[in-house]
């Protein structure tokens, strides 16, 4: 995983979609999480120990998933602002009055967010051509 910038995704990339794409194969992987273990229906002591020590383990294991789920997590939302910030860039909304500025932006993320930030990023350009 690389550092995503609004200054790399304008430099390194010729295409908008290709930048946006890069950018949130940058968030990684969804860490895997083990299964917690299980005391079988019939047990005895020797199973309740064994038992015991896997959930201890299972715990630890827990605790490490838990961590790098709000690692992820994190890594994910400053993706979005930047990639939210460099659609904003390069379709030039920057260039309507600003007291539109934020209703035009939702407007296209209301109107595209479900096929990706590319296709709000199509809207967005179209919206800002009313202004011109």
């Amino acid at each position: 995983m690389e550092i995503v910038t609004i200054e790399k995704l304008k430099e390194e990339f010729n295409e908008i979609s290709t930048a946006i794409q890069w950018a949130f194969d940058q968030v990684g992987d969804y860490p895997k999480r083990n299964p917690k273990p299980m005391l079988p229906t019939k047990h005895g002591t020797a199973e309740v120990l064994k038992y015991a020590d896997q959930l201890k383990e299972w715990e630890d294991s827990k605790e490490i998933y838990d961590n790098k789920i709000k690692i992820r997590k994190e890594r994910e939302s400053n993706i979005i602002s930047i990639v939210e910030s460099f659609i904003k860039d390069e379709s030039g909304l920057d260039k309507i009055p600003k007291q539109y500025q934020d209703k035009v932006y939702y407007r296209a993320y209301s109107d595209g967010h479900s096929n990706g930030y590319y296709e709000v990023y199509l809207k967005l350009v179209e919206l800002v051509e009313i202004f011109y």
